[in-house]
């Protein structure tokens, strides 16, 4: 909707319907990741490197917090082992 000088309440309010069933409808767009495909990418490449630290220093993740990490994202965000699980 645009800001114009001549519109009024009832205009806008009548328009605003219009624009409320255009957000409603779902809109898929290929060159998004979607935050599931962030985590997956993460489980395959993210914990390989360094970690995020200073620029002087440098960690890798340990093996426990690999696991830990791998267990968390598999669960809570990919809802792996659920019945409720979108690809």
């Amino acid at each position: 909707m645009e800001n114009h000088p001549q519109r009024d309440y009832a205009a806008a309010k009548l328009e605003l319907r219009n624009v409320l069933s255009l957000m409603v409808l779902l809109k898929e767009k290929k060159d998004e990741k979607t935050f599931g495909a962030l985590a997956k990418e993460f489980l395959i490449s993210g914990m390989e490197g360094f970690r995020l630290m200073n620029k002087s220093e440098k960690h890798k993740y340990k093996q426990t917090t690999i696991k830990k990490y791998t267990k968390i994202i598999n669960s809570y965000i990919l809802l792996i082992g659920s019945p409720n699980v979108q690809d």
